[in-house]
């Protein structure tokens, strides 16, 4: 049988209240002193041309994912493209 504990040992975890939203701070340091900078890859600009092969799987994903989680329909269900 479960054990039902009270109300005041239930919230024995419960911290302090929160103070307003300004609680939380950036410990970051910034990039010119820790050392490290982001920069943009150049090739990351460029747009990548893909193979027919590639475009035909990543759309066969797309129909994957929308048939499975956005209309709730098994992929098995949908007509198979060739």
């Amino acid at each position: 049988m479960v054990k039902r504990r009270k109300a005041s040992e239930q919230n024995e975890f419960v911290s302090e209240p929160r103070e307003s939203s300004g609680n939380l701070r950036d410990t970051r340091l910034p990039a010119e002193e820790s050392g490290t900078s982001i920069s943009r890859r150049p090739e990351a600009d460029e747009e990548k041309e893909l193979s027919a092969e590639e475009e035909a799987e990543i759309l066969a994903c797309l129909r994957h994912f929308y048939a499975k989680y956005i209309f709730g329909i098994h992929p098995s269900l949908l007509p198979q493209r060739e």
